[in-house]
């Protein structure tokens, strides 16, 4: 199989069962992103060979690195990896030097050429004159930096990234993630960033892996997940609220509670690597819609830019709610609603500029009556896993 990273199997730590199926391309960079305890750390340990796998196959590189059960188990160390922690585990007793000269160490090189090389990527990395600071002494920028050049200086077929950029704060992390973008486009082999900030992800990487509960429910590019998500938290991530529906025909969908939606199918990744086929009847779908995008109506008055609410009620994607909560920031309202009519548990979240006075005259209160329509051109149905 031509590709850097290529993993199809299932993993067991502790009571947590995960499985993934994902390839990763020579020159890719691949994120993964979730939720705490969403799977993304078991899925790093399992490459890394930290926790062995129960079923399937890895490939690193293009050759076999494991089979389960029974079959290759390669050593963390023959697997040939490039490996930064979270907490970066640089030896507190080396100097700088000497950390980022300690894999090529390990690998049985001689310790002036292994110093000779570790001075080269402090070069790359503007970092030559921390060279004989130990990790005490280094910001977390700087200690980030001597990481990375640690993991890169051995040449890996395979970069792993742990949250690199997760305990620095907000000046350092926008520096080094810039020179983190910098170093993964010059990466000839497969690099795979495990990340809860989706910034992190779209600054970073050529394609995004969802993972929760232990499984990969979306894989695709930063610009099509944002279009098109698949579930409720990559919607809430890119500022979209929906729900789950069923396709009845091009452009039609079905809700349990709402019943008709009108919306239409963006592209989305299915098998690892390859486009998601034309969605057909019956198939599970997420409806979702820019927060921004709602409009709210209250019964019985007119929008100054919309008809009478009894008549929009009538027209496609319309129905009754009541506003749950309201929540303020800055310069907009956030309002959670509870769609349609009795014992539904349909929720919506809209995104209203602060003078809500504006769209709806009287204003807009907890516990109030609306009507929410999702105009069908900015509704999008993306397939799920």
């Amino acid at each position: 199989m031509n590709a850097g990273l290529a993993i199809g199997a299932s993993v067991a730590v502790g009571g947590f069962h995960a499985r993934y199926e994902l390839e990763v391309r020579p020159g890719e960079v691949l994120a993964v992103l979730g939720p705490n305890g969403a799977g993304k750390s078991t899925l790093l340990r399992a490459i890394a060979g930290l926790a062995p796998l129960e079923r399937g196959t890895l490939e690193l590189g293009g050759r076999l690195a494991e089979e389960a059960p029974g079959g290759v188990r390669l050593g963390a160390r023959e697997r040939q990896l490039g490996v930064v922690f979270q907490e970066y585990v640089l030896f507190g007793h080396l100097s700088s030097l000497d950390n980022v000269a300690f894999g090529l160490r390990a690998r049985g090189i001689g310790r002036r050429e292994a110093r000779r090389v570790a001075a080269e990527w402090l070069e790359r990395f503007g970092i030559h004159d921390l060279a004989a600071r130990r990790p005490a002494q280094l910001s977390g920028g700087q200690a980030q930096k001597v990481a990375l050049a640690r993991a890169l200086a051995t040449s890996p077929r395979v970069l792993l990234l742990d949250e690199p950029l997760s305990a620095l704060d907000v000046e350092a992390r926008s520096e080094v993630r810039a020179e983190l973008r910098r170093v993964l486009a010059e990466f000839e082999g497969a690099a795979l960033v495990v990340t809860h900030d989706p910034a992190d992800a779209a600054a970073l990487a050529d394609r995004i892996a969802i993972v929760e509960r232990g499984a990969i429910t979306q894989l695709s590019t930063p610009e099509s997940i944002a279009a098109g998500p698949a579930s409720a938290y990559v919607a809430a991530l890119v500022g979209r609220t929906g729900f789950e529906v069923e396709l009845r025909e091009p452009g039609v969908a079905t809700h349990s509670d709402l019943g008709e939606i009108r919306g239409h199918l963006v592209g989305q990744a299915g098998a690892p690597g390859e486009a998601h086929g034309p969605a057909g009847p019956g198939e599970r779908l997420f409806a979702s819609i820019r927060a921004d995008r709602l409009e709210l109506v209250l019964p019985g008055t007119e929008d100054a830019r919309a008809p009478a609410a009894e008549a929009r009620l009538l027209a496609p994607n319309s129905w009754h709610a009541e506003v749950l909560r309201l929540e303020r920031d800055l310069g907009f309202v956030t309002a959670t609603l509870l769609v349609g009519e009795e014992r539904t548990t349909t929720r919506l979240t809209a995104r209203l500029p602060l003078d809500t006075g504006s769209r709806i005259p009287g204003g807009l209160h907890e516990c109030q009556s609306v009507i929410v329509h999702l105009p069908p051109a900015h509704v999008a149905f993306a397939a799920t896993r």
